[in-house]
């Protein structure tokens, strides 16, 4: 080596090559840790109302269910939040309609566990009316976002599945 610059630059690139290295690995082997999240209770789904906009071209479908959930299994040194939510998927007239009802961003430990009745947090708009008549599926997920590694998305095999009635039967 020709001065203390060019040795201090290959000690330097060589540390954050090897803590890149490290990272890398860190990440693959998060990838390959399984999930211990527990749904406790994930039951009771009903229709509680069908509300609609004042020209009743929209409908608005609220739900209600229990949820129980621990998800701190999941919770290590590297998690920086959990992402919790409810997905209402049907099929629609052409496509699958997927709506998020339900969601809660999990910041610490002392709050991945969860046990209420919940209702619908946001509207499950759908603009085509064809949810009338159609069973939906409701289901719980979650996200595991790390400081460092990649993002991994879970979802509970409990479903839920729930009748929303046609409009001439209310």
């Amino acid at each position: 080596m020709h001065s203390y610059y060019a040795r201090a630059n290959t000690v330097f690139f060589t540390a954050v090559y090897s803590l890149a290295a490290v990272g890398v690995f860190y990440a693959l082997l998060k990838v390959s840790k399984p999930f211990k999240g527990e749904l406790i209770r994930f039951d009771n789904a009903t229709v509680d109302e069908i509300m609609s906009d004042r020209y009743d071209r929209f409908v608005f479908p609220l739900i209600s269910l229990n949820l129980a959930y621990d998800l701190r299994g999941d919770w290590d040194y590297n998690t920086r939040s959990l992402y919790a939510y409810i997905v209402v998927s049907f099929d629609g007239d052409h496509e699958q309609h997927d709506m998020i009802m339900w969601d809660k961003i999990i910041m610490s430990k002392e709050d991945a566990v969860f046990n209420k009745t919940i209702e619908n947090r946001y509207i499950l708009f759908n603009d085509d009316r064809s949810i009338f008549g159609k069973e939906v599926t409701i289901s719980f997920r979650y996200q595991i976002q790390p400081t460092v590694g990649f993002q991994r998305d879970f979802v509970f095999p409990n479903e839920q599945k729930v009748l929303i009635p046609d409009r001439k039967s209310q």
